[in-house]
């Protein structure tokens, strides 16, 4: 790290002159196994430049040495304001002066009259007067000469090394400090196994990366066949989503329709050989109106017998009994209508 000093000149002369008294003072180092390097710790550079440089010599140094420097410029200006003893001031200037007074003449000398010249000597007409060199000077500007001279700034940067300690003595430390040129061999051995090794490195990442680019490729397509299946599955699903649905209501209507095959089944089993039905009507609660044909009044009871003994039916009626005779065989017949009413159980489809 770079540093500046902002010491005036008498004091940095005792300071160093002190850190030279005390390096000679040190002790000598005691010998040991420990091998110091003998070279400078610090290499110290001093630069002295005009001071309107100060800032680009500073542009590369570290923020707080700049504000540093800054602040102790900033001081020392207000210090000298304050403390620093004023200079005489010059004397008001006197207004200009148009003639010469007289010098006063010393006893016993004749007054001496000078002749009146003029600087400008008047020639005939026609031509320009001239000028003498004397008037010529006066009539000239005076140059401006500044008063002040630049001021040079001193700046002192001190560069510390790293310290090289090693454990080794000083003779193995020679001894293992390599010598390029007798190491030719084994530098180029070194470069051509590394570059070999380099060169395998590549060679294997290649072939990993071409085959995870030919896994993502086959990961790619079968991603495409299974989103295409699982298109196809989601429209047979738009199909039969609503399939649940339609089966309750379903079955809710299966067990609440009343099945003319039940009515069917149970006029089959129920009747007798020699009843004959001629008519059939049949409604939504499970009634049902027959037009009933039989040989005689005793076969009817027995048909009306057979029925209220059933359990599916809940009630029987007969009415409008007609007896005929056939002429022809003299045979009678006793037709009739016949009302069985059934249970609604016994009629209805069973539950899916």
């Amino acid at each position: 790290m770079s540093d500046i000093s902002l010491l005036p000149e008498s004091i940095r002369a005792k300071e160093e002159q002190l850190k030279k008294e005390q390096a000679s003072e040190q002790p000598p180092a005691s010998e040991s196994l420990m091998h110091v390097p003998k070279d400078e710790f610090e290499d110290v550079e001093i630069i002295e430049v005009e001071e309107g440089e100060v800032d680009q010599v500073l542009s590369n140094e570290p923020f707080m040495t700049r504000f540093l420097y800054k602040a102790g410029i900033w001081l020392d200006e207000k210090k000298d304001e304050l403390f620093k003893p004023r200079a005489a001031e010059p004397p008001p200037k006197l207004p200009p002066q148009f003639f010469e007074p007289s010098k006063p003449q010393k006893a016993g000398e004749p007054a001496v009259v000078q002749p009146a010249t003029s600087e400008v000597v008047i020639r005939p007409e026609g031509k320009a007067p001239i000028v003498s060199p004397a008037a010529q000077i006066k009539k000239d500007k005076a140059r401006i000469i500044p008063s002040g001279t630049k001021r040079r700034v001193r700046i002192i940067k001190k560069v510390r090394k790293p310290v090289h300690v090693s454990l080794l003595d000083e003779g193995v430390v020679r001894q293992l400090q390599v010598n390029v040129p007798k190491r030719k061999f084994t530098l180029a051995f070194l470069t051509l196994f590394f570059a070999a090794v380099f060169a395998a490195s590549f060679f294997l990442l290649n072939q990993q990366q071409a085959s995870a680019l030919a896994a993502q490729t086959s990961a790619d397509s079968e991603l495409k066949d299974l989103r295409v299946k699982i298109q196809e599955l989601q429209k047979k699903w738009a199909v039969f989503q609503d399939l649940e649905p339609r089966l309750i209501s379903l079955s809710d209507l299966l067990d609440k329709h009343v099945s003319t095959l039940h009515v069917f089944k149970f006029l089959e089993q129920n009747t007798l050989s020699n009843i004959h039905y001629g008519g059939f009507l049949m409604d939504n609660e499970g009634r049902v109106a027959l037009t009933v044909s039989a040989p005689s009044y005793e076969a009817a009871a027995k048909q009306l017998t057979v029925f209220q003994s059933s359990p599916e039916v809940k009630e029987v009626s007969a009415s409008a009994f007609t007896a005929m005779v056939n002429e022809l065989d003299n045979k009678l017949t006793v037709s009739f209508q016949l009302i069985v009413v059934f249970h609604t159980q016994a009629l209805l489809f069973e539950s899916i």
